[in-house]
């Protein structure tokens, strides 16, 4: 199955998300399923170009309610439907002060595992594709980070579209090459 997470910052520039609309509609059409999680800016970007080219989609929230999403046991789904358990053990491994999280940050950052392995954590994207500010070691800032990070740790190709070289390589898909990577 052909199946890409897409994410990144709330706070992405315009010209970001307008490529990420394009990106969404042009995999979608393409029979790519994507994988994101509701927040606002990139996540959003990234589906509603999905549903404009009347893709698949699984969209995984936090918890029911979440930026007036509620799960509908099929693309749009919540962390009790996987194993919660299990994602916030790797959400663990990945970031650098998870013991300091509230309740609902470790909830916000499990859902990024779902993202980058699916609902049962067993089948990986095939690759990442995110908007976000770098830290001095070039990493992604924010909740970003943690799913750039498990995708790394999973050898799964990742692009940060504020990146020159990651948008150029990426965008090369909106003129039809099938050679992203």
């Amino acid at each position: 199955m052909k199946i890409y997470t897409g994410v990144g910052s709330r706070s992405a520039p315009e010209h970001i998300l307008k490529t990420m609309r394009e990106l969404g509609e042009c995999l979608a059409r393409k029979g790519w399923v994507l994988r994101s999680g509701a927040a606002e800016g990139s996540d959003t970007a990234f589906e509603d170009g999905c549903d404009a080219g009347s893709g698949s989609k699984k969209i995984y929230i936090p918890w029911n309610g979440f930026n007036d999403r509620w799960s509908d046991g099929a693309s749009v789904l919540t962390l009790e439907q996987g194993d919660r358990a299990k994602a916030l053990d790797i959400i663990k491994e990945v970031h650098p002060a998870f013991d300091k999280l509230s309740l609902g940050a470790k909830k916000l950052h499990a859902r990024n595992a779902y993202q980058v392995l699916g609902i049962y954590l067993d089948t990986p994207s095939k690759f990442l594709i995110c908007y976000a500010q770098v830290d001095a070691q070039g990493v992604p800032k924010g909740g970003t980070r943690t799913s750039w990070v498990l995708a790394q740790m999973f050898d799964i190709p990742c692009f940060n579209l504020g990146n020159e070289r990651d948008y150029e390589r990426v965008t090369k898909l909106l003129e039809g090459s099938n050679d992203y990577i």
